[in-house]
């Protein structure tokens, strides 16, 4: 319990003295593990034990957290705490909304280009279409964006801010 202590201790000091940094080092490690964990759950809803990684998507979600989530959503509290007044439950209110409307979209607009840009750059998919990278980002939010705007609009649906990739 000592070593929890004083690690938790060392971390706390780590952050105040480099937030984003700090931040930064520790939720790209975090959305590795998630995903993988999400991976093998994937799996498994699939009846097999365990099952291959994708290492792709594995990929672009640390890349998108670590250069887009996490700064974006770092900043953006940063300047709600400043702006936002009201009561707790307000501000929570106030915080949710901000969160969809000012980081989401933006997020999840940024997260359609990174996504397209490593699966082009990086892995070398190619379309079938031989589409340029412009070509194929502007497709993917022309067909993608209006999903994620249904998603964080529709009262029936729970709101989502990251739409994964559609891998077969």
């Amino acid at each position: 319990m000592a070593a929890a202590r004083a690690l938790l201790a060392r971390y706390s000091t780590v952050l105040k003295a480099a937030p984003l940094r700090t931040n930064l080092a520790t939720a790209v490690p975090l959305m590795v593990v998630g995903d993988l964990c999400a991976q093998q759950l994937e799996h498994r809803q699939h009846g097999r034990c365990t099952g291959p990684i994708d290492v792709q998507r594995t990929v672009v979600m640390s890349s998108y957290s670590g250069t887009i989530f996490t700064p974006i959503f770092f900043y953006l509290y940063k300047v709600m705490d400043r702006v936002l007044v009201g009561p707790p439950v307000a501000l929570a209110l106030q915080k949710a909304v901000g969160s969809v409307v000012v980081g989401g979209i933006p997020a999840n607009a940024a997260f359609l280009v990174l996504a397209t840009t490593i699966e082009m750059k990086a892995f070398g998919k190619v379309p079938s279409s031989g589409a340029s990278l412009p070509e194929v980002v502007s497709e993917k939010w022309r067909h993608d964006l209006p999903r994620v705007g249904a998603l964080v609009s529709s009262p029936s649906t729970p709101s989502m801010l990251l739409v994964a990739p559609q891998h077969s």
